[in-house]
């Protein structure tokens, strides 16, 4: 699902090349649930707005879906993100003038789909799933930050998308509702969903099966949940 080949990424800042990946090789197939993890400056944010399609490569391939996003332009790049990429930020991003189910339904108001009962029933549905379904009428400032955040993962499913982004999802809540938010992706997972999530925490990395480290914008470690099992054995 997930194809990139010899992916780099460099920067000019001050007059000097940067480089933030160099020369990244990953495959990740439909279904699978990874965790990108690194020191600060490994390259995660990087590889994530790639992954994203809201960076492109400086050079190599990346293909999602079997498609080259080189080969699409910034308008193309556009609908693949909002149909086929679900994105869950660390700091939510809800808009507080909006109650909780118009902000699932906004990539569908990106999308001119907005009055689409279709999509306003699967909010609705998707809503009830992460235990709010009280709460539909509410704005995210009634909300506690672990309610926010599974309302910010209902709107990034309620495209349906292939790919499930999850930067650092935990980061802004408390341990109970970290809990609650990766039992939710867990469960995601197990029904099927496409799940990358970027962490620079060890724990939160051990609920995916597998484990992409990066260092120093190279892949350092790939790894996969049985292979720790066997190694520990």
């Amino acid at each position: 699902m997930i194809e990139l080949n010899g992916v780099q990424r460099h920067y000019s800042t001050g007059g000097q090349r940067v480089t933030a990946l160099a020369a990244v090789d990953l495959e990740i197939h439909r279904g699978e649930y990874v965790a990108i993890t690194g020191a600060s400056g490994s390259g995660k944010s990087t590889l994530l707005n790639i992954l994203g399609c809201l960076d492109r490569p400086s050079q190599g391939s990346y293909r999602l879906d079997g498609e080259d996003t080189a080969a699409l332009d910034d308008e193309a790049l556009s609908r693949m993100r909002n149909q086929r990429i679900g994105f869950v930020f660390q700091s939510f991003h809800l808009l507080p003038r909006l109650s909780v189910l118009e902000n699932v339904m906004l990539p569908a108001r990106f999308a001119g789909r907005l009055h689409d009962p279709l999509i306003e029933q699967r909010a609705r549905q998707l809503l009830q799933r992460v235990g709010l379904g009280e709460r539909l009428e509410h704005r995210p400032q009634e909300l506690s930050g672990g309610q926010m955040q599974r309302a910010a993962i209902a709107r990034a499913l309620v495209m349906q998308p292939s790919l499930l982004l999850a930067d650092e999802p935990t980061g802004n809540l408390d341990s109970r509702s970290a809990r609650a938010v990766l039992e939710l992706i867990d469960e995601l997972h197990r029904g099927g969903q496409t799940v990358v999530l970027v962490t620079h925490d060890h724990d939160i990395a051990g609920h995916a099966p597998r484990e992409v480290r990066l260092r120093d914008g190279q892949v350092e470690l790939d790894r996969r949940a049985a292979e720790v099992h066997d190694a520990l054995a």
